[in-house]
């Protein structure tokens, strides 16, 4: 049935299979073309025009859905509408406070107008209140947001590399490091982001935050915050 094709669909794309992901989510809308989570799924997958028709067919088709409004307040920020983007979040939340997507988003969108203190929040609040696997995602946020706003980072961004085991959560907890220690201190953790990823470079670096949803003021930030202390802690332009 319809909701088979989805949760097959998200399977997929947990397995990183996006095109069979989509063509999942796509039988879904064959069998029923007013399905919500199949019009979510496709439109995720499809460019920045498509996901906007898709949206809003979503949330003309459950106005009550809270995840509907979450795609719909993501790509309004893309198209650079920020007011109606936060109109979009404020609806979801309204309709479910605790919705994880909304909160990231609305910390994401934030960040891209340069809001960094307006994101951080004290660690312990966030562990409290996210678990697996929505956790590493809102670590993330508090560590790049104490970085940018040129605030102690250490703890955010080793909680986040913990959580997520990822490179560029060990990148940024190597800024952190050498951000607030010793030149020997930022050599040392330049020295353990080089034996865990040996072929990283802030070229490298820079391609991979490019495929983040941020925006280009965010991308100045870290070219003016970030990138120089990963370059003080030992690692290559290129």
């Amino acid at each position: 049935d319809t909701m088979d094709f989805v949760l097959r669909g998200h399977a997929a794309l947990a397995d990183q299979r996006t095109k069979e992901s989509k063509r999942f989510f796509e039988r879904a809308l064959g069998l029923d073309a007013k399905s919500v989570p199949g019009l979510l799924g496709v439109a995720y997958l499809s460019s920045d025009a498509e996901m906007d028709e898709l949206t809003q067919q979503a949330v003309r088709t459950d106005p009550m859905c809270a995840d509907s409004w979450v795609a719909r307040a993501e790509i309004l920020s893309r198209q650079g509408q920020s007011k109606a983007a936060r109109e979009a979040l404020d609806r979801s939340l309204h309709i479910t406070p605790a919705n994880v997507s909304a909160l990231y988003e609305r910390d994401r969108q934030l960040m891209s107008e340069g809001h960094w203190d307006a994101v951080i929040r004290p660690l312990d609040e966030i562990e409290f209140e996210f678990a697996a696997p929505y956790l590493a995602s809102m670590l993330g946020t508090q560590c790049r947001a104490r970085l940018l706003a040129e605030q102690n980072a250490d703890r955010a961004c080793d909680k986040w590399y913990a959580a997520s085991g990822k490179q560029i959560s060990l990148a940024f907890a190597t800024a952190a490091a050498a951000r607030n220690g010793s030149v020997e201190e930022a050599a040392n953790a330049g020295a353990r982001l080089k034996a865990r990823y040996p072929d990283l470079t802030i070229v490298a670096l820079r391609q991979e935050s490019a495929s983040d949803l941020y925006s280009n003021r965010y991308r100045d930030r870290l070219e003016s915050v970030v990138y120089p202390l990963v370059r003080k802690a030992g690692i290559p332009e290129k």
